[in-house]
């Protein structure tokens, strides 16, 4: 966005005149100049006159120019400048607003995979009363050995389950903390539970 800001600064400053001043300070001295005077001193001594051999010169320009027709150029390049900087400012706008969703979206999906984590472990707490219960029922002669295997099965697949929505908290968890580029030793969780909407 400061490039198109800047493209746009340089476009107007087409309104105005250029103006250009170049001085140049020269000095030269004559090489014969200096023999000259170096001869005299060696014929006339103290009473040799110096001469000046060098010369020192300095000029400037002054130079004011304009482009007073440009077939509609100049007004076109403003337009297009500040086009390009209001498509940028919209730009930046828009992923901030993307941003703001995904990170929304991230924690959503944090409240919702705690959520599928406690539900797991419920439902391994529940499966291994129901493990206990069958092999009580088993050892009281009431039961059978299918039901304390159907049992240690189903407590098994709830154990896996757990273990899967615990994988997907983690990658969650990841996802939010690149979001807030934060470190990723950082410890973050939804703060908030999920509660029923109302019926």
């Amino acid at each position: 966005m400061e490039r198109s800001q800047a493209a746009f600064q340089e476009a107007t400053a087409a309104r105005y005149p250029n103006l250009q001043l170049r001085s140049n300070l020269s000095r030269s001295d004559s090489a014969s100049g200096e023999l000259s005077n170096a001869r005299q001193r060696e014929i006339l001594g103290d009473l040799a006159t110096q001469q000046d051999t060098a010369s020192t010169s300095l000029d400037g320009t002054v130079e004011l120019s304009y482009d007073l027709y440009t077939s509609g150029l100049r007004p076109a390049q403003i337009s297009a400048a500040s086009s390009q900087v209001r498509f940028d400012e919209l730009e930046v706008e828009r992923i901030a607003h993307q941003l703001q969703f995904d990170i929304t979206d991230a924690y959503y999906n944090l409240q919702q995979r705690d959520e599928e984590v406690r539900i797991a472990r419920s439902a391994v707490q529940r499966f291994e009363q129901n493990l206990k219960d069958a092999e009580a029922l088993e050892k009281a002669g009431v039961g059978t050995k299918f039901d304390v295997l159907q049992a240690r099965v189903d407590l098994g697949n709830a154990q896996q389950d757990l273990t899967q929505a615990l994988s997907q908290q983690l990658i969650s968890r990841r996802n939010l903390t690149q979001l807030l580029s934060l470190p990723q030793s950082a410890d973050i969780f939804a703060a908030d539970p999920i509660v029923p909407a109302g019926d």
